[in-house]
């Protein structure tokens, strides 16, 4: 019994060992568990957050690539739609395409400052800034040919007083000739042109000073002409057959003709400009 007792008690020490043994690996596994556990979740959390870290800086390129699809959808949608609805209207070049959700363009204030219009030359400074180019309605207007008239007439009557022997009164007449000739010049040919514009003072008032150069070579035409046929008639003695010595009566003559025909010439063209002025233009032609 005593032996029995004894090998029955080895063998409950040998069973409480055991067990103790059991719970204490039982207890590690538990607690290897329990930590595997905890450093799961840990790196869960960890890789949670990288994920969302990656969400967040790709956030803005997803949402810009999100926001270029949608746009190029609603495109190809817009002009499939507008091509079956409008068949056979073409699309306007350079045509914003509108985006969906876009607020429209508030309109203007009705008190808003708008920008100045840009600032544009008249067409007769861009005409005198460009090419020559001939005005042909002043060519074939009235005016245009009392002025070649003109020319004609003062160049004959100039001409005709410088060949013969002239002395006295005479160098006024053909001083006159001579200066009013090159101003109708002068007129002719920048009117002609067009380039007017380009005569400082005078060019905005052309009219004006036509009609003025017009007036005062009628004046001192007529005193011209007066001088001439004074001289004419001091020198009728010569006006014989018999008188065989040079003599200045023809020349003088012919230039009091002359001297008459600029005379009415200017005051039609003075006239002409006249009647242009009281209809209220401003220009020549």
């Amino acid at each position: 019994m005593k032996e029995w007792r004894k090998g029955g008690g080895g063998s409950q020490d040998e069973g409480r060992d055991g067990r103790k043994q059991r719970g204490a690996s039982r207890g590690g596994d538990r607690r290897g568990t329990a930590k595997e556990r905890v450093g799961g979740l840990e790196r869960e959390r960890e890789r949670k957050e990288e994920e969302k870290g990656k969400e967040g800086w790709q956030g803005e390129a997803g949402a810009r690539r999100r926001t270029r699809s949608r746009v190029n959808r609603a495109g190809r949608s817009g002009s499939s739609g507008g091509s079956r609805l409008g068949a056979g209207r073409p699309r306007e070049q350079g045509a914003a395409i509108p985006l969906l959700g876009a607020p429209p363009p508030p309109p203007p204030r009705p008190g808003a400052m708008l920008p100045p219009p840009p600032r544009q030359p008249p067409p007769q400074a861009r005409a005198a800034r460009g090419s020559l180019r001939l005005q042909r309605a002043f060519l074939r207007g009235p005016l245009g040919v009392l002025r070649l008239l003109q020319l004609l007439a003062g160049a004959a009557f100039w001409i005709t007083i410088a060949t013969s022997k002239y002395q006295g009164p005479v160098h006024f007449a053909l001083f006159v000739s001579v200066l009013f000739w090159l101003l109708t010049l002068g007129l002719y040919f920048i009117t002609l042109l067009g380039k007017q514009e380009l005569v400082p003072v005078l060019g905005s008032r052309w009219l004006v000073v036509n009609v003025a150069h017009d007036l005062l070579a009628a004046a001192l035409y007529g005193a011209a002409t007066g001088i001439m046929i004074d001289q004419t008639q001091r020198h009728s003695y010569c006006n014989l057959k018999s008188y065989r010595l040079p003599c200045a009566y023809h020349a003088f003559l012919a230039a009091s003709v002359c001297g008459g025909l600029c005379l009415g010439l200017y005051l039609l063209s003075a006239l002409y400009g006249c009647c242009r002025r009281y209809q209220g233009k401003e220009e020549v032609v």
